[in-house]
């Protein structure tokens, strides 16, 4: 008789041995594979995110780096020129005092008038 049980319930308790009412192995199975792919698809997305930011970030520190580089450049222009420039104005105004002095060396007369003139003309110029 105990055959008998053996035999009609051996097909019950499936081919491992599975018990009936435990989650079979295929369902556990399928849940791990559902958050593995929903796994990989987040770090799919992050990856994407964090490219795009490093990207964006490059861009940035390129137009921050070129245009320092041009600050830079304009500058030393701008300066060596600046500095010319009052150089100039600076004897200009130099030129102007002495010839504004009686009898500051010039002693030209009318000489020293145009040439008076003409630094003014210059230096409003240069004011400009």
């Amino acid at each position: 008789m105990a055959e008998f049980f053996d035999e009609d319930f051996a097909d019950l308790e499936g081919e491992d041995d599975e018990d009936l009412f435990s989650p079979g192995a295929g369902a556990v199975e399928g849940a791990a594979q559902s958050a593995d792919s929903q796994g990989a698809r987040d770090a799919d997305q992050i990856a994407a995110g964090l490219r795009n930011v490093g990207f964006r970030d490059g861009l940035d520190k390129g137009k921050e780096t070129r245009l320092q580089d041009g600050f830079d450049a304009g500058y030393r222009s701008g300066m060596a020129k600046g500095f010319d420039l009052g150089v100039a104005r600076g004897g200009l105004s130099t030129l102007l005092e002495v010839l504004a002095r009686d009898g500051g060396g010039g002693g030209g007369g009318e000489g020293d008038a145009a040439l008076a003139a003409d630094a003014r003309a210059l230096l409003e110029r240069l004011d400009a």
